[in-house]
C-alpha cells in the first residue's frame, strides 16, 4: 500500500540493500560509474544512526535523518507543527568524514547518574537499545537504495539526478521506478517528500483530465522502469518479492488509484493478461476460498490485497467477498469507495457520515476521561463501555467530547474496553460453523484493548462491527498484524487463511495461538480438499523472499491444524495433514525453517519418529550453517546468535523428551560452538 506506516512484524525476513547491483553484459556510462562510486562512499543508514546514538542524545521532537548530495543530515521535527527545529550535517560527502554536531547533547561519561544533572530516563538506555528501537526496516531499505532520501524534495532531486542517465545499474533503475511511482501519487494525493506538487489531495472524485494525464505520465514511467529491471534480472529482489511481483502490484496500484478518481475504463487497461505467477495466484485464491459467502475480508499488505483484487476484477473470482485493506482504511476516500456496490458484492455499511472522517479528521481518537475514577474499577482497570455508545462519543463534535492539546482539538473515546451485545436471533441463521459450537455462543462480546488511542482505521473497523450487527461475516487475513483487530483475539475462529470474527468464546484450553481457535473440520476441508497449491515443479517458478514467507505461513497452518486434531485425539488425521503439507511444500525446494519445529514435535508425538528425525536433522544442518556464517562474519550478529541459541536449545529439549540422544547431541554441539566462540 502507499500509506506510510511502521512495519514491525517479520522485519528480519525482508531485504535491506547495501550496495548497487551491476548488470552482466551491460556497459555503464561514465557519469553512472562516477555516481555509483560517489554513493558507495556514503556510510549506510545504520552506520549513521549508530554513530549518532553512540555520540549524542536525541532531542525533543521527531528525530530524522536525511541523505543529501552534500552528505548525511540529522534534523528534528516539531511534534505538533511538523516543522523543522534544527538541521545539521552529520557526515560530509566532500571530505568523507563525520562532523561534530552543535545542536545535540554530547554523549559523554560526565552525563551519568553520578552527577547532579537530571538525566531523562531515555538517557539511561544503552546506545544499542536506542539504535534498535529507532531503526525501521522499510526506512533502512529506502535509505540504502535511493541516492537521496529522507527530506522534503528528495523525490524531485532523485528524478533530476537519474532520469537523464541511460541507467544500467539494477538498483538505480529500481530507485528511479520507485521515485516515479511516488511522484505519480503526489499528483493525486500529495505525500511527504515532494514539495513541488501543489495539487489539493483528491477525495473519491473525478479529476480534471490534465491532472489525470500527468498522473499517468509518471505512473507509466514507473512501470517502465520496473519492467526494465525485470528484463535485466528477473530474480531481482524487492520488498514485496521478485521484481515481477512488484511490477504486477504496481499495475494493480495504478488500477485501484484510477478507480478512486472514477476513471473505470482507464483502470481496466491496467488489468493486463498474465499478471502474477501461478504461485501468487494460488495463494490469493486460498484467501478467498477461506471466506464464507458475502464476507468482508480485512487485509493488510500489498501481496495479500493486490492479487485478490486482480482475481476478482480480471477473472470474476469470488466477487462476493469484499476485500478491504486496513492501511487504506486510514483514508477518507477509500472508506467512501468501500460504501459503493461492486459486481457481486454489496457495499460496506457504516454508521457515520463521510464528513466525520474527512481529511485528517479523526486520524486518531484518544482515550480520555476528565476523572479517571469515573471510568475505572477499584483496581484501576477501565470499565467496559457499550461499543456503540463509545463510537457515538468518538464521532460526536460536541466540545465536551474533545480535548485540547497545544493547537489541536482531539476527539476522544471514553474507554479502552468495550462490550457488544449479541442478538441471538440475528446470528442463528448462518453464523454457526457447526451445531457442536452452539454451546459456546455468548450474549456479550467483550473487547479489551491496551491502547490509549485508536487510529482511524480501527475506529472504522469498530463502526463496521456495530453497524454490520452480525449480518455479514467479517474476516481477517492470517498474515495481518494483530494491531488490525485489537481486542478481538478471543472471538476469532481460523478457517483456513482467514480468521472469522464470531460471538463464540471457546474454553481457554482450546486456544491455539494468539488466543484464536481452530475449526478443525473447516480447516481440514479447506486445506486438504478446497485449496489450490502452487506447482513448485513448474519451470516458471522463481523462489523469492515473499514466496518463502507464504510457504512458511502454510507450514504453520498445517502444524496448527495437526496439533488441534491431535488434541481431539484424531492421530491419523494429524499425521495425514503433516504428510500432505510435506508433499505440497517439499523441503527439497523450500528448506525447512523455524516454522517446521512444531511439525517435528507433532510427528514425534504421533510416534512417526523417522519423519520427525528427518525434519530435525535438516533443521540442525541449516542452523549449523547459519552458526558458521555468524561466527565468520566480521560483525557479530548478537540477535541472530540469540535466536539460534533459543532454537537449538528447543531442539535439544525435543531430543530429550522423545528419547533421541542423537538430536540432543548435535544441537548441543552447535550450541557449544556458539557459546565458546571469541
Amino acid at each position: 500500500m502507499k500509506i506510510s506506516l511502521k512495519i514491525i512484524l517479520l522485519a528480519v525476513m525482508f531485504i535491506a540493500y547495501s550496495g548497487f547491483h551491476l548488470c552482466v553484459g551491460q556497459t555503464m556510462s561514465k557519469s553512472e560509474e562516477v555516481l555509483i562510486r560517489k554513493l558507495e562512499k556514503y556510510p549506510s543508514y545504520r552506520e549513521v544512526v549508530t554513530h549518532f546514538f553512540n555520540n549524542y542524545y536525541e532531542a525533543n521532537g521527531f528525530l530524522q535523518f536525511a541523505k543529501k548530495a552534500d552528505g548525511w543530515h540529522v534534523y528534528t521535527v516539531n511534534y505538533y507543527e511538523m516543522d523543522t527545529i534544527m538541521d545539521e550535517m552529520i557526515w560530509s560527502s566532500k571530505n568523507l568524514k563525520y562532523r561534530k554536531l552543535k545542536s545535540y547533547v554530547k554523549n559523554t561519561p560526565s552525563k551519568s547518574r553520578d552527577t547532579e544533572d537530571i538525566i531523562p530516563e531515555k538517557f539511561d538506555q544503552t546506545a544499542e537499545l536506542k539504535i534498535e528501537n529507532y531503526m525501521n526496516s522499510s526506512q533502512e531499505r529506502e535509505f540504502n537504495l535511493q541516492p537521496y532520501y529522507g527530506y522534503i524534495g528528495w523525490i524531485t532531486d532523485v528524478m533530476r539526478l537519474l532520469s537523464p542517465l541511460d541507467l544500467k545499474s539494477e538498483d538505480l533503475i529500481y530507485a528511479l521506478g520507485r521515485t516515479y511511482s511516488m511522484l505519480s501519487m503526489s499528483v493525486i494525493r500529495p505525500q511527504y517528500g515532494n514539495e513541488l506538487i501543489t495539487y489539493p489531495p483528491a477525495g473519491y472524485e473525478k479529476l480534471e483530465s490534465g491532472r489525470v494525464k500527468e498522473y499517468l505520465l509518471y505512473a507509466d514511467k514507473a512501470l517502465e522502469q520496473f519492467h526494465k529491471v525485470f528484463q535485466i534480472n528477473p530474480k531481482y529482489e524487492t520488498w514485496v518479492g521478485n521484481i515481477y511481483t512488484k511490477y504486477c502490484n504496481e499495475n494493480l496500484h495504478v488500477y485501484h488509484t484510477l478507480l478512486s478518481i472514477m476513471e473505470e475504463e482507464l483502470a481496466k487497461s491496467y488489468l493486463k493478461e498474465g499478471l502474477y505467477n501461478q504461485q501468487i495466484l494460488a495463494f490469493a485464491k486460498n484467501y478467498l476460498i477461506s471466506c464464507p459467502p458475502g464476507a468482508i475480508l480485512i487485509t493488510n499488505g500489498d501481496n495479500d490485497t493486490y492479487p485478490l483484487w486482480y482475481l476478482q476484477a480480471k477473472y470474476n473470482y469470488r466477487t462476493d467477498v469484499r476485500v478491504a485493506n486496513s492501511q487504506l482504511m486510514m483514508t477518507d476516500w477509500y472508506n467512501e469507495m468501500l460504501r459503493e456496490n461492486l459486481p457481486g458484492s454489496e457495499g460496506v455499511q457504516f454508521g457515520f457520515s463521510p464528513e466525520k472522517i474527512k481529511g485528517s479528521l479523526r486520524d486518531y481518537v484518544v482515550y480520555y476521561r476528565e476523572s479517571e475514577a469515573d471510568d475505572t474499577t477499584a483496581s484501576g482497570i477501565a470499565e467496559f463501555v457499550n461499543l456503540k455508545d463509545a463510537l457515538d462519543i468518538a464521532f460526536s463534535d460536541d466540545e465536551d467530547n474533545m480535548v485540547s492539546t497545544y493547537s489541536y482539538q482531539l476527539h476522544t473515546i471514553p474507554s479502552t474496553n468495550f462490550f457488544l451485545p449479541v442478538d441471538r436471533n440475528l446470528i442463528l441463521p448462518g453464523f454457526y460453523p457447526e451445531e457442536k459450537h452452539r454451546k459456546y455462543l455468548v450474549d456479550t462480546v467483550f473487547i479489551e484493548s491496551t491502547n490509549t488511542y485508536f487510529l482511524k482505521n480501527i475506529l472504522v473497523l469498530y463502526d463496521m462491527i456495530v453497524t454490520n450487527n452480525w449480518q455479514r461475516p467479517l474476516c481477517f487475513g492470517i498474515t495481518n498484524d494483530d494491531a488490525t483487530f485489537p481486542g478481538l483475539d478471543h472471538y476469532l475462529m481460523q478457517r483456513g487463511m482467514v480468521y472469522q470474527f464470531l460471538p463464540l468464546l471457546m474454553d481457554s484450553s482450546d486456544y491455539q495461538i494468539h488466543n484464536h481457535w481452530i475449526n478443525t473440520s473447516l480447516m481440514y476441508q479447506n486445506l486438504i480438499y478446497e485449496f489450490t497449491y502452487p506447482d513448485f515443479e513448474d519451470k516458471t517458478f522463481t523462489p523469492d523472499n515473499v514466496m518463502t514467507l507464504h510457504s512458511n505461513n502454510y507450514r504453520n497452518m498445517f502444524s496448527l491444524l495437526s496439533e488441534a486434531l491431535l488434541k481431539e485425539e484424531d492421530t491419523l488425521k494429524a499425521i495425514e495433514v503433516l504428510d500432505f503439507c510435506n508433499t505440497k511444500f517439499p523441503s527439497a525446494i523450500l528448506e525447512h525453517g523455524n516454522e517446521s519445529l512444531e511439525m517435528c514435535k507433532i510427528y514425534f508425538e504421533c510416534k512417526e519418529d523417522q519423519k520427525a528425525s528427518v525434519i530435525a536433522f535438516q533443521l540442525l544442518e541449516k542452523y549449523n550453517r547459519e552458526a558458521d556464517q555468524c561466527l565468520q562474519s566480521k560483525s557479530r550478529d548478537e540477535l541472530h546468535i540469540s535466536e539460534l541459541t533459543f532454537i537449538l536449545d528447543y531442539l535439544s529439549q525435543i531430543g530429550e523428551a522423545y528419547n533421541k540422544p542423537e538430536i540432543t547431541s548435535e544441537a548441543e554441539k552447535i550450541l557449544n560452538k556458539l557459546n565458546n566462540a571469541d
